[in-house]
């Protein structure tokens, strides 16, 4: 077995009995330093990656190649990259920009498979008037259309 599979394979069991937890990243480099990005949608702690880390070690303690580890949750402004991750932040303000290179701030209201909402706040020209208002604005927006969304806070 290749040694990546190896280590998947000892990360998946890891989390197998943790259904809330979902990796967000898996890489090994040629030197063999493997990273690993998780995410929860609960809370992810300093102690469930450390305990995930030891399985990962233990699982590998028979293996003649030599590694390093770095196993971490995904952290407050990183893009997000998973489905779960949309549904966790609800509530939360995002920026996100579309393929078009449009660009979007504002509290994600809601999700679904396929779209996000954003609310957020934008300066109008008064209807009647001179000068502008701010205006709440709800924008529906496809996550295939997504190029980079973030939580910011």
């Amino acid at each position: 077995m290749k040694f990546k599979d190896k280590v998947f394979e000892i990360l998946h069991s890891a989390i197998v009995d943790r259904p809330d937890i979902f990796i967000i990243d898996f890489i090994i480099t040629k030197s063999n330093f493997i990273k690993v990005i998780l995410d929860s949608d609960n809370i992810l702690s300093i102690g469930d990656c450390q305990k995930i880390s030891k399985e990962i070690i233990r699982g590998l303690n028979n293996c003649d190649q030599n590694f390093s580890l770095e196993v971490s949750s995904a952290g407050i402004g990183s893009p997000l990259v998973n489905k779960r991750q949309y549904k966790k932040n609800i509530g939360r303000f995002l920026e996100v920009k579309i393929n078009s290179g449009e660009f979007y701030k504002g509290k994600l209201k809601s999700f679904n498979n396929d779209f996000i909402e954003i609310n957020s706040k934008v300066r109008e020209p008064k209807k009647k008037g001179r000068g502008s208002s701010t205006v709440e604005k709800l924008k529906l927006i496809k996550l295939d259309e997504i190029s980079n969304a973030k939580v910011v806070i």
